[in-house]
């Protein structure tokens, strides 16, 4: 169980350190999109994308 003081300092330390950034898919256009990312991890795999295509254009 987690206290009030353990939530006030992860609320604290999450809005000093992270920023959330959201992406919304239409379910009837963008199905393959879902379909694909069904098995993937999507932070992960998001963060993985953006950093290969920031190589791709430092070269």
């Amino acid at each position: 169980m987690t206290t009030d003081a353990q939530k006030r300092a992860r609320n604290n330390y999450n809005a000093r350190k992270l920023t959330n950034k959201t992406v919304s898919f239409n379910k009837n256009t963008e199905s393959d999109l879902l379909r694909w990312l069904e098995n993937k991890s999507f932070g992960p795999y998001v963060k993985k994308l953006i950093k290969e295509d920031m190589e791709k254009q430092a070269k």
